[in-house]
């Protein structure tokens, strides 16, 4: 299973380094005829939340000394530091610990930034839909307070907007830079205040980075905090907003046995690897917008889409181990998984996060079981020794249907009620 490993065998895989090129500059002004998108926290559920207290949230920590300075980033005072000590201009940026895609219908991210070592040509910001280091959007802002949105685009640079003075700007303070977008609306916001808009549509998805940029022969430092990631609710959930997660803790009317059709596909999961004692199971909370059948079988639940007539479920079990990572659990637990079923191919597997920012990895995979071809979905999602294994999956005649569900359950499992 070492196929199964996707990381590059750079250290510093999630630093990048750039000379600042010429640019090309596109200004595209919608002025006051564009209207304001709406960034209501409420209108948002959290994806990843970092207020860098902790060392272990897998944030670069070290010190870079190359030809063109040195780069020092710490946690620092609850804030992530970040000094450079330049020869020459230069331009880093550092991708969110664990790989996560962006939504394509909406999204909200949210960074206080700080310049405590100001000089001209320093500027700081957020990347997103990050595809590769080539091709990215970058919410710029420098030291006088002006922001603007700028385009990487096959290693070219775009500007995408005018550069506007923010209104509240504290060159000394904390400044709030939130990034709104909305199906091919961005809106640049500056201590909540609209500050830049444009609408744009040549990257979709991919994931957040941070960034700093300056001038040779300067000591520019920065510091951010309060990272937030989110994503906008459906419009079912809007509907509903003020609803709990629905509670999965087991009821013993709902009980029953599981079809056999159903079995052949979780049972081997039951065996790898169970508590060596009498433990206390942590609860878990799940939303669904769709009827379900409920099993249990054996230390796992099975939930199924009524409509699907039990052909598309989601299956949860807990595993006890030692594992490093999410990730060591996936590959150890799908390794073992590849040896009960045929065929078995991994197609796609990422670091990600659970709806309530537990680290997470995900993978997914085909495999048939007598003669019948399945697609599956698996997030790992580590708390201590205890592995959550939420395991989505269909025929592959099927599952098209019924992706988006599949996907909206696995995507609300937390440990945590929603408020």
């Amino acid at each position: 299973m070492s196929t199964f490993k996707n990381k590059e065998s750079d250290p510093l895989r999630i630093v990048f380094w750039m000379f600042f090129p010429i640019l090309f500059i596109l200004f595209i002004n919608f002025g006051g005829a564009y209207a304001q998108l709406d960034s209501a926290i409420d209108s948002y559920e959290t994806l990843y939340q970092d207020d860098f207290s902790d060392e272990t949230t897998g944030w670069y920590i070290k010190q870079d000394i190359l030809d063109s300075g040195t780069y020092t980033y710490s946690l620092t005072d609850g804030t992530y530091r970040w000094e450079y000590e330049l020869k020459q201009g230069y331009y880093r940026y550092i991708l969110l610990p664990g790989r996560m895609n962006l939504p394509d219908d909406g999204f909200r991210i949210s960074i206080d930034i700080q310049f405590e070592s100001a000089f001209s040509g320093t500027d700081a910001g957020i990347i997103f839909n990050f595809q590769d280091k080539d091709n990215f959007y970058f919410a710029r802002l420098d030291t006088q307070g002006i922001a603007s949105i700028y385009a990487k685009e096959n290693g070219k640079w775009v500007l995408l907007s005018e550069k506007i003075q923010s209104e509240k700007f504290d060159p000394s303070g904390i400044n709030n830079m939130t990034v709104v977008y909305d199906t091919g609306n961005y809106e640049i916001r500056i201590n909540d205040i609209p500050t830049v808009r444009l609408s744009d549509n040549r990257f979709h998805g991919g994931t957040v980075a941070l960034n700093m940029e300056g001038k040779e022969n300067t000591n520019p430092i920065i510091r951010f905090d309060n990272l937030t990631i989110m994503k906008k609710k459906s419009a079912q959930a809007e509907t509903e907003q003020g609803k709990e997660k629905t509670n999965v803790e087991i009821k013993t009317e709902m009980e029953s046995e599981a079809p056999a059709h159903l079995n052949q596909v979780i049972t081997p999961m039951n065996n790898f690897y169970p508590p060596q004692e009498k433990v206390a199971f942590t609860k878990y909370f799940l939303d669904f917008s769709s009827p379900i059948t409920f099993w249990r079988e054996g230390r796992g639940d099975i939930f199924c889409l009524k409509e699907s007539d039990e052909k598309a479920c989601v299956f949860i079990i807990r595993h006890f181990n030692s594992w490093n990572s999410p990730e060591d659990a996936a590959v150890d637990i799908l390794d073992k998984y590849s040896q009960q079923v045929k065929d078995f191919e991994i197609y796609d597997r990422h670091e990600t996060f659970s709806a309530d920012g537990y680290h997470a990895y995900w993978a997914g995979a085909h495999f048939s079981i007598d003669g019948k071809n399945y697609e599956t979905g698996h997030l790992f999602v580590q708390v201590n020794n205890e592995v959550f294994q939420i395991m989505s999956y269909a025929t592959r005649g099927i599952v098209e249907k019924y992706r988006q569900e599949l996907n909206h359950i696995t995507e609300s499992f937390s440990l945590s009620r929603s408020e």
